[in-house]
C-alpha cells in the first residue's frame, strides 16, 4: 500500500476504499487482513469463487481494488510476475462491465453525468468527515443542545442532509418542503393535509418515519409512502429537533423554510471535495446504478422508497460508465 500511496494519484477517500475492500477480501479468503499481493495469486481459485457469489456492482468493486493492488505504480503496469494474473482479473472486470450494461438495457450516462460520477461509498465517507468536524467542536448528540451558534447549527444541518441522501434511498429535493411533526399532531391532521404534504413524523425517541402523501408529488401515488428512519439517523434527528425549534425539517440562516434551490446548493457544497458537481439527481442515479446488480424485487423496493416507478428508475436514473 505504501507504493500505491507514493505513485498513484489517488484521492485519500479512494485509497481508503481500496484498502477496506482488500482487507475484506483477504479476511474472506485467508482469514486475516491484507498484508501483500501474494494471496491474490496463491488463493486465486478461492477469490474467484467468492467473487462469483457477489452482485455485479460488488464484484466490480472488488475487481477494481485487486487491479490497483496488482498495478500500484501505474495503471496497466502490473508488478513483475503478476502480468498474467492482472490480465485475467482485468478481463473479468471488462466482462462485468459488459454485464452491467446489459443488465440496464444499454443505458449510458450523459457527458455531464460521466464527468460528475462517483460512488455512494465516497459520498458516505464525505458525510463521515462532517461528523468528525462536529465531534471536533465537542458537540454531543445526547446533550441538551444549548448554546449552539449559527455556524455550528448549519454544520449539523449539512451532516443531516448528507445522511438523508446517503443512509436511506435518496429523494429528490423533497426535504425542502418537508415538515416535522409528532405522532399525535399528525393523527389530528385532515385527510387532505396528509395527502398533499410531506412529513418527518416523530413517533418516539426511538422511532421516526418519513411520510409522502399521495398528492405531495407531481405524479400522484396510489398510496402514501412511509420510510422508516434507521437508528443512526434517528439519533441525529432527536438532537436536531432540540436545536431546530421550527416546524420545518430544514431551514436557512434566518431559520426560515429552506427552498429547493437552497437545498440543491447545500448538497453541492457538502460534496465539493469530490471535485465534482454533485446534485440530488446524480446521487439518485449513482444509488440506483449500484443497486441494479441485485434482484428486481430490491429495485422495486428502492423505487417505492424513492417515490417513483421501476420504469422511471430504469429509464432515467440507472446509468453505467462507458469502458475506456
Amino acid at each position: 500500500m505504501q507504493t500505491l500511496t507514493e505513485h498513484r494519484n489517488l484521492k485519500p477517500i479512494s485509497l481508503k476504499n481500496y484498502k477496506t475492500t482488500l482487507n475484506k477480501l483477504s479476511r474472506e479468503v485467508q482469514g486475516e487482513g491484507f498484508n501483500g499481493i501474494e494471496f491474490l495469486k496463491q488463493r486465486e481459485k478461492n477469490i474467484i469463487n467468492f467473487l462469483n457469489k457477489l452482485s455485479v456492482s460488488s464484484k466490480k468493486q472488488y475487481l477494481s481494488a485487486i487491479l490497483v493492488a496488482l498495478s500500484p505504480t501505474k495503471k496497466n503496469t502490473p508488478v513483475k510476475g503478476y502480468e498474467d494474473l492482472y490480465k485475467k482479473y482485468l478481463n473479468m472486470l471488462k466482462r462485468e462491465n459488459q454485464n452491467y450494461k446489459n443488465n440496464i438495457k444499454n443505458n449510458t450516462m450523459s457527458a455531464h453525468d460521466e464527468k460528475n460520477w462517483t460512488s455512494m461509498s465516497e459520498l458516505k465517507n464525505i458525510v463521515k468527515q462532517l461528523l468528525k468536524q462536529i465531534k471536533f467542536n465537542k458537540i454531543k448528540f445526547n446533550d441538551n443542545g444549548d448554546n449552539i451558534n449559527n455556524k455550528t447549527f448549519q454544520l449539523i444541518q449539512k451532516y443531516l442532509i448528507g445522511e438523508l441522501y446517503t443512509s436511506i434511498p435518496p429523494a429528490r429535493l423533497d426535504y425542502a418542503d418537508m415538515k416535522k411533526i409528532n405522532k399525535n399532531d399528525f393523527q389530528k391532521l385532515s385527510s387532505e393535509e396528509k395527502q398533499n404534504n410531506k412529513y418527518l413524523i416523530n413517533q418516539s425517541a426511538r422511532k421516526k418515519m418519513i411520510y409522502y402523501g399521495e398528492n405531495s408529488r407531481k405524479i400522484k401515488m396510489p398510496n402514501p409512502v412511509m420510510i422508516p428512519v434507521p437508528t443512526r439517523l434517528n439519533s441525529l434527528l432527536n438532537y436536531w429537533f432540540k436545536i431546530n425549534n421550527t416546524n420545518n425539517l430544514l431551514v436557512n440562516y434566518r431559520r426560515e423554510k429552506l427552498n429547493k434551490n437552497q437545498l440543491s446548493k447545500i448538497i453541492t457544497e457538502i460534496f465539493k471535495n469530490t471535485n465534482k458537481n454533485i446534485s440530488a439527481n446524480i446521487i439518485r442515479k449513482i444509488y440506483l446504478s449500484e443497486k441494479n446488480g441485485d434482484a428486481l424485487e430490491d429495485m422495486k423496493a428502492q423505487a417505492k422508497a424513492m417515490n417513483h416507478s421501476v420504469t422511471m428508475a430504469n429509464e432515467t436514473y440507472v446509468k453505467v460508465e462507458e469502458e475506456e
